[in-house]
């Protein structure tokens, strides 16, 4: 019980974290289908591997510690906006993202914070 407490705590503080960067304001929005594809980023801590699936429908997933979760997704300028039920909790994030290496790299970062986080293409 403890362990599965644990992994739903981790799980909710990386959603939060990645929510920031999703959230555009007004405007019209759309999907960038530079990100169509599957993503990782190793979390480190022992977490393992945070994995991210975006298609052109603007839905997707998102794989963390064996759970997998479906979010809705657009893209506006250069913000990345999230919505992802998890656990019957609805969360949006806003994420500020750059390509890189041929459009094989994503650096993304949480609206409000400084640190990039670069997830590479998979798929």
């Amino acid at each position: 019980m403890k362990k599965t407490v644990v992994k739903v705590l981790a799980f909710v503080i990386v959603i939060t974290m990645m929510a920031a960067v999703f959230t555009a304001c007004g405007g019209s929005e759309g999907q960038d289908s530079r990100f169509v594809g599957t993503w990782e980023h190793d979390i480190g801590f022992g977490l393992g591997t945070m994995r991210y699936t975006y298609r052109a429908d603007g839905t997707g997933t998102v794989m963390l510690m064996g759970e997998t979760m479906p979010f809705y997704w657009s893209t506006r300028g250069n913000r990345l906006t999230l919505n992802v039920t998890m656990f019957g909790i609805s969360t949006e994030e806003v994420h500020e993202f750059e390509f890189r290496t041929n459009n094989d790299v994503v650096r993304v970062r949480m609206q409000g914070t400084t640190e990039w986080v670069e997830y590479t293409r998979v798929r």
